[in-house]
């Protein structure tokens, strides 16, 4: 065996793969290199070492880029798709990765039959539709698809109204902008009225329910801070001839079999334990903060920063 063959067997062997990937590449051998880069995910590595050689860093990068696209990094590949002049899958990449702009001038580049390049863009539309970003399928309906309708309408869905008249305006005469204003504009106003009105219904509700709470909370404060404080624990009977001081036989409770043949002390390993109790019971605190519970001394605060 050659001492460069040998030299990546024993770095494969011991798990040193970039070393061994450098020794492939010594060696001249490029297809071996292109599976053992694909096996142990060695992509970057492999594509420094071939940056002077133009075609191999070419196949190189067309593997990072499918191996990308595979693991859904699909801003990464749509990069390495633009480098190695793929339009197409670059195209691919960016819709999925929601990037509606860059996925049509780049379809734009292939270039797409214009119903082809049509039939993309209301795909994107949809696509924005479905995640709310309304904005985006109005821009698209309006500037790609050139219906004016349908983007003032998702212009409204988004709250832009003065976008949605600006859109309507630009209709010539002939297209009746006023039918559309009417049929889009009028109704959309109305709708959005109607979702206003009932977002104000909630909150009054929700203030008329919760701030009398608050105020009887503060009263109980007020008359009892001790009871008060004792939220759910109130009224408990606790006995009181017990000592909350720590002993020498509660300490080493807290200790291993092993403690005596170390210099590890019985208070020591208590220590640890206690630690962890109070981690345990501050994270408990926390979620009853959280939640605020009905009685407990963490509602007053909950209602507080629910209705600010």
């Amino acid at each position: 065996m050659e001492p460069v063959r040998r030299k990546f067997s024993i770095d494969d062997h011991l798990g040193r793969f970039k070393k061994a990937l450098h020794h492939l590449h010594d060696l001249s051998a490029f297809d071996e290199l292109q599976a053992y880069t694909i096996r142990h995910n060695l992509y970057e590595h492999a594509l420094s070492l071939h940056r002077h050689d133009t075609a191999k860093y070419a196949s190189l990068m067309r593997l990072y880029a499918d191996n990308l696209k595979s693991t859904s990094r699909f801003k990464e590949a749509a990069t390495a798709f633009h480098y190695l002049g793929d339009h197409a899958q670059a195209s691919e990449c960016h819709r999925n990765a929601n990037q509606w702009q860059d996925a049509l001038s780049t379809a734009s580049l292939i270039p797409l039959p214009t119903a082809q390049l049509r039939a993309f863009a209301e795909t994107l539309a949809h696509s924005a539709v479905e995640t709310r970003d309304f904005r985006a399928a109005a821009t698209i309906h309006l500037d790609h698809l050139h219906d004016v309708p349908a983007a003032a309408n998702y212009f409204c869905k988004a709250y832009l109204f003065s976008d949605a008249f600006r859109a309507i305006a630009t209709l010539p005469s002939s297209s009746q902008p006023n039918d559309v204003l009417a049929s889009v504009f009028d109704s959309a106003l109305a709708d959005s009225m109607a979702v206003i009105t009932d977002l104000i219904a909630d909150c009054k509700a929700q203030l008329s329910a919760q701030v009398p709470r608050i105020r009887e909370l503060r009263e109980k404060k007020k008359a009892d801070p001790l009871a008060f404080l004792e939220g759910d624990n109130a009224g408990a009977d606790v006995p009181d001839d017990i000592s909350l001081a720590p002993t020498d036989a509660s300490t080493a409770g807290g200790g291993t079999l092993f403690t005596r043949y170390t210099n590890r002390s019985a208070t020591g390993a208590g220590s640890v334990a206690s630690s962890r109790r109070s981690s345990r019971n501050r994270r408990r605190e926390e979620r009853k903060r959280a939640r605020g519970k009905k009685g407990s001394v963490y509602e007053e605060e909950y209602l507080v920063s629910s209705v600010a």
